[in-house]
């Protein structure tokens, strides 16, 4: 038998405030075991299935390929898509060691320019590739300047889903 004081660990976790029927189910899916509601105690006990590391900050010259890196960089330029429209926004950033490309598909403008605008430095994290000979950057995970990179934590917890 356990103790009285730990009995709130053992509700419903659709008990918590923003838990609603809808979430509940998810927690339920995602948690449930032996046909018994999700509790608090299990999302407590609920870890991480992985991390997102960014405490690797190389140069750009030095950045390892297909691997997630938080590069600073410079904006340099913004290359807009043609007309049409089908072509990727580019914006080229630099260091001291080398430039790379930032590749955007279908990709709102505004939020680009208003993001990374030229001359600013930026912190810039996602996985570089290697593409026609020069390195680039596709749909960076995070664009960040000074300010932004301090309230950002260096290792970010990656839990499990579940479908909805």
């Amino acid at each position: 038998m356990r103790p009285s004081l730990l009995d709130p660990l053992f509700a419903p976790a659709s008990s918590l405030t923003g838990v609603g029927p809808k979430i509940g189910k998810l927690l339920d899916k995602l948690l449930a075991e032996n046909g018994v509601s999700a509790r608090i105690v299990d999302l407590l006990f609920h870890l991480p299935a992985s991390t997102i590391d960014r405490r690797n900050r190389p140069k750009i010259a030095d950045a390892p390929l297909d691997q997630l890196v938080m590069i600073e960089a410079r904006v340099v330029s913004h290359q807009a898509p043609g007309p049409r429209g089908k072509a990727p926004y580019k914006v080229l950033v630099e260091d001291e060691t080398g430039d790379i490309l930032l590749v955007f598909f279908l990709a709102n403008h505004q939020w680009i320019e208003k993001s990374l605008p030229i001359g600013e430095t930026r912190w810039i994290s996602g996985k570089l590739e290697l593409w026609d000979g020069h390195r680039q950057m596709v749909h960076p995970d995070r664009v960040l300047d000074e300010a932004g990179l301090a309230k950002l934590p260096p290792v970010e917890p990656v839990y499990d889903l579940t479908e909805g």
